[in-house]
């Protein structure tokens, strides 16, 4: 069950869009991400992570209130039986611990966003300079991957032969 949760909070923040039919390979994508990496995202992102436990809803719900932009409220249910104290305080630190990533989650997720539309609002000049440091990652990348194939290609033992 834990897992199911996990999944829904996943699809919540992933958004519409898939990495790969934006850029190229992953040289390309750490490049776009290393400029926006730069950026302070969070005034943009919500810092504080509210746990709300109620009898009156039947599935979990995520929320970003309004009057409090910086907040994301978590509001999940519960049965009669776990709504003493001592339960709750359990069904608290279970859920904390299980959506305790969703903010950098959701950080990652605005950055990788932002990358998307630096790559799509690029103009010719900056593009010229970033296609040059997407090639340099790429030929830096192909010369690694070769020199450790060549490593592991010279540490393999030949089998004796009879």
């Amino acid at each position: 069950m834990v897992k199911k949760r996990k999944k829904r909070v996943k699809k919540l923040i992933a958004g519409n869009y898939v990495l790969r039919d934006i850029f190229e390979d992953s040289y390309e994508y750490e490049v776009y991400f290393h400029l926006v990496n730069s950026l302070n995202v969070s005034d943009l992102c919500p810092n504080n992570f509210e746990i709300e436990l109620s009898m009156k809803i039947r599935k979990p719900r995520l929320s970003f209130p309004d009057e409090d932009p910086k907040l994301v409220k978590l509001m999940v249910p519960i049965s009669k039986a776990q709504n003493n104290p001592k339960k709750r305080a359990e069904v608290r630190s279970t859920i904390f611990h299980e959506y305790a990533d969703l903010l950098p989650q959701i950080k990652l997720s605005l950055k990788n966003q932002i990358a998307a539309l630096r790559k799509d609002l690029v103009n010719e000049k900056e593009a010229l300079l970033i296609d040059q440091k997407v090639i340099e990652a790429r030929n830096k990348g192909l010369r690694k991957i070769h020199l450790d194939f060549n490593k592991s290609k010279k540490n393999v033992r030949k089998k004796p032969k009879d």
